[in-house]
Parts: structure tokens; sequence; C-alpha cells
């Protein structure tokens, strides 16, 4: 197949393998980290928060 003279040709991607994806930038990584430490964090206090409750220490049946 030809192309006509005036038409304008478009540049086609390269497809990448499977497998072999880049590494993500600099940016993503440490967005990512810090997006983990949060969660680990908030996890944590909601973890300390219910096991300091009142709920937590009182018996079941006094």
């Amino acid at each position: 197949m030809s192309r006509r003279s005036g038409q304008r040709t478009t540049r086609r991607r390269r497809r990448q393998r499977p497998g072999t994806a880049a590494p993500p930038s600099t940016g993503v990584t440490r967005r990512n980290r810090r997006l983990a430490f949060v969660l680990l964090a908030a996890f944590a206090l909601i973890a300390l928060a219910v096991l300091a409750s009142p709920f937590a220490t009182a018996p079941v049946r006094p």
C-alpha cells in the first residue's frame, strides 16, 4: 500500500515486549514509598487506638 503524497505520516509506537518494562521514574517510586509509609502509619495508629481503648481492656463479664 502506498501513501498519498499529501497525507501526513503518523509515528507508530514501538510495542514493548512482555517482561521488559522500563523501571518507574524516581518521582513515582518516591510517591509510592511515601504512600506505603502513610498507609502503614495509619494502620499502626488505628491498631494502637483499638488496643488502647477501654473496650479492649475491660472484662467481658465482670
